[in-house]
């Protein structure tokens, strides 16, 4: 199975869930039950309330880790957080894609 981590803005953006959403569905429609979408915003909803933001890029450093392949959503260029990401994931070897590669 395939594991393929969502990276895309969250702060300061109000639909960002519906977006992480539509990115799962998309994955799960392209490569069906051969690749699995992990969506980091279903992993914060489940984090305590006063976790720190480094504590949350920790968090997402080490889920990047554990996936096969990075995809970059639509905005990720202007996203802080997207922008540690992808270099994190570039600097360990990981595959990147952009969206726009796939969809």
């Amino acid at each position: 199975m395939l594991h393929v981590y969502l990276s895309g803005p969250i702060t300061g953006t109000e639909d960002y869930k519906d977006r992480f959403e539509f990115g799962e569905a998309k994955v799960h429609q392209k490569f069906r039950d051969t690749a699995r979408a992990i969506n980091p915003v279903k992993i914060g909803d489940q984090l305590p309330e006063n976790i720190s933001y480094e504590g949350i890029m920790q968090i997402c450093f080490d889920t990047i880790k554990a996936c096969d392949i990075v995809l970059l959503m639509p905005g990720w260029e202007r996203s802080m957080g997207c922008n540690q990401e992808y270099g994190y994931a570039i600097g360990i070897g990981k595959e990147v894609v952009r969206w726009e590669e796939w969809f």
